[in-house]
Parts: C-alpha cells; structure tokens; sequence
C-alpha cells in the first residue's frame, strides 16, 4: 500500500505538471502568456456525431493544397496558350499607291514579311508549357487520392474511437463499479483481502482512464479531419 501511495503521489504530481503546461498553452492559444485563469469548463464526454465519410470527401477540395494545385494547373494552362501564341509567327503585311513619275502611271504596291526560324526557336517553350500544363493534374489527382486515404483513415480512427467510448461507458465502467461495490461489502463482511479490493478499485480507474481518453481521441481525430477538409471545427463540414 505504501508503494501505491507513494506511485499515486508521482502521477499527482505529474498531472499538476501537465495541467500547468496546458493552461500556458491555451493562455498562449488565446493572444497571452500569463494565464488570467484557474478552470476552463468543458464537457470532453460530449462527443458530436460522426459525418458520414461522403460527406467529408465531398469537401476534402476546400483543403488548401487542392486550391493551390488549382490555381497552378489554371496558370500552367495559361502558361502553354502563352507559348503557343508566341510561336506563331508574326506576318507583317503591308500594301500602298505608288506615283511613277516616268510613266505617269499609279501602282499598287504589296508587301509581306515572315521571320524566318521563329517557330523552331520556340518549340522547346512549347514543349515545356505543354508538359508542364499536362502534369499538373495528375498532380492535383494524386494530391486529392493521397488526401482521400488520410481522410478515410481518420474517418475509421473516429469511429474507432466511439466504439471504445461507448463500450466502456456502457459495459465496462458499469461492470467494474458493481464489481467494486460488491469488493467493497465483501471487504467489510471478512470475505476479501484489502489487495483484492484494491485490485478492484484499480480496475474501475483504469477503465475511467479509457474512457477519458477515447474521448480525448475522438475530440482530436476529430479536429484532424476538420483541418484536412479546410473546415472549422465549431461547424464541421458546413461552408
């Protein structure tokens, strides 16, 4: 028991390290670094419901790197329409009336001039707008699959997570407890040990332990998803 005590205390202690460390973090969070306060109220037990993954992928394009291929695929697009434009050659055509003074007489005088070499000279630029144009996207595409799995995994990761929450607050918690409470009059009749009942009491703290943290998992896959699709967290997937 002394040894217990003596664990019990360094995880206290511990705690008290990581709760400081989490009020800078949220002061900082908040534009400060001197926490103005002592408890921040919240229900990490409250967990919203699960996007169904259709919906997530439909908005998996505001993420901001599909934006960004977009945008490149749009100026690579421009960029070879650009090239092609250059490597037309410029006709200079021109056309006037002419006096003769020796036969008195008037002419229509024509001209026409093509740069010669212009279109050779400009085909590797052609080339490589045209390669460029073409690869982005299949980059945009292999970017948005490559997103598409991350989503899905972490879609599986948050379902995963409710079924642990919901199995130990449902099955788990309520069975240790009863079990716990039958430790603890058995305990007082003669019937068991102080280990076993304290055997029993570590049982229902683990599985409180499980419980806290499948929902802190779910509360960050969630905040996860919501920063792959672009979206903020108070809204989920709404635009």
């Amino acid at each position: 028991m002394q040894i217990n005590l003596a664990r019990a205390e360094l995880d206290l202690e511990e705690t008290d390290h990581l709760l400081h460390n989490g009020r800078r973090q949220l002061a900082v969070m908040w534009g400060a670094f001197e926490p103005d306060f002592e408890t921040v109220q919240a229900d990490i037990f409250r967990l919203d419901a699960e996007p169904d993954f259709a919906v997530l992928d439909q908005a998996i394009d505001g993420n901001p790197a599909i934006a960004r291929l977009a945008t490149t695929e749009r100026l690579s697009e421009a960029r070879r329409l650009l090239a092609r434009t250059l490597a037309q050659p410029d006709l200079d055509l021109r056309a006037g009336v002419r006096y003769l003074n020796d036969s008195d007489d008037v002419g229509l005088v024509a001209s026409l001039r093509i740069p010669l070499g212009s279109g050779g000279r400009s085909r590797a630029y052609v080339n490589e707008a045209e390669a460029l144009a073409a690869r982005e996207p299949l980059l945009a595409r292999d970017r948005r699959l490559a997103l598409r799995a991350t989503l899905s995994g972490l879609h599986q990761e948050l379902l995963h997570a409710r079924d642990r929450f919901e199995t130990y607050r449902s099955r788990i918690i309520p069975a240790a407890e009863k079990a716990l409470a039958d430790y603890s009059h058995g305990y007082d009749a003669g019937r068991y040990s102080l280990s076993e009942l304290s055997a029993a009491q570590e049982t229902l703290l683990e599985a409180r332990i499980e419980l806290l943290s499948a929902a802190a998992e779910h509360h960050a896959v969630r905040i996860e998803i919501d920063r792959l699709i672009g979206a903020a967290p108070d809204n989920g997937v709404s635009p």
